[in-house]
């Protein structure tokens, strides 16, 4: 908590932390831009200066979960971090190359392959719901219509590739509305193709719901651009499909588990293609099943 007597925060200093944020608050999943304050992330009462590596931009609201510990310090830091990597000395934004510019193998996604953890997921449009907000902050995941259900990183299974995968676990049965889902939110360009391919390694993944894989930005987008995958017990497959962003400039990466399902996902991967390919039911190009 910050102390009475401190002194407000150099206009220029000011501006600075606010031109890194690109004006709007630093949580990934916030867009706030009309109320904007500067937080301290070490405190003031322990030494924290009003230099511009120790502050960041956060919306009242953020601001108000921080300091009920809804957003963790190390969170916050990681978002520091980021927004950090995006600005330059001379106070532009680095935005980076654009999406059409960078090499096609390159995964757009944050820690796909799951080797941090669930750092980088936990974010999309039902995340964005406010009363979601600190669960999906603590713990990346959510449940719906109180489904029973544990999403983790596991480092005793993964592919060869890696040290760590996610793991499944959904004991709910089967019913409507009851689902875990974990997103990720994937800045895109507009009318651009792109391809979602994972690996899936399946204890027991039921026929009737079961695992899904969704490309959606809204809820009217919930069934457009959907794979489902296979059924059943087997080892690393994978799976994945095609889709086009058409006018949106955001994605999110969702899966959702429905019914009993018992399985491990790693290595998601979503880069840039030049086009749809042979397509298939619902504009989907669904990739061909290959073994680890």
């Amino acid at each position: 908590m910050a102390s009475r007597d401190r002194r407000p925060v150099p206009v220029g200093v000011r501006r600075r932390v606010l031109l890194e944020a690109g004006y709007k608050c630093a949580v990934p999943t916030c867009f706030e831009r009309l109320t904007l304050e500067i937080h301290h992330i070490v405190w003031v009462r322990d030494g924290g200066g009003s230099v511009p590596a120790n502050l960041i931009a956060l919306c009242p609201t953020c601001h108000a979960l921080h300091t009920r510990k809804h957003i963790p310090p190390s969170a916050i830091r990681d978002y520091k971090r980021r927004l950090e990597q995006l600005f330059r000395g001379d106070g532009r934004r680095r935005i980076g190359p654009r999406p059409r510019d960078r090499a096609r193998h390159v995964n757009l996604l944050d820690n796909g392959s799951f080797e941090k953890g669930l750092r980088g997921w936990g974010t999309g449009w039902i995340e964005d719901i406010r009363s979601n907000q600190p669960v999906a902050w603590h713990q990346g995941f959510l449940l719906s219509g109180g489904a029973v259900a544990r999403w983790y990183p596991d480092r005793c299974v993964s592919r060869p590739s890696g040290l760590c995968s996610l793991r499944i676990e959904h004991r709910s049965a089967y019913a409507p509305q009851v689902y875990s889902t974990l997103s990720q939110r994937l800045r895109v360009e507009r009318g651009r193709w792109y391809e979602l391919s994972l690996w899936v390694n399946a204890e027991e993944v039921s026929p009737l719901g079961g695992l899904s894989v969704l490309v959606s930005a809204e809820p009217a987008d919930w069934e457009d651009q959907k794979l489902a995958v296979d059924p059943g017990t087997y080892r690393w497959r994978r799976h994945g499909l095609r889709f086009n962003t058409g006018s949106r400039s955001y994605v999110d990466i969702r899966f959702v588990a429905e019914g009993t399902v018992r399985a491990w996902i790693d290595d998601v991967v979503v880069r840039h293609v030049r086009d749809g390919g042979q397509m298939g039911k619902d504009g989907i190009r669904l990739l061909q099943h290959g073994k680890a």
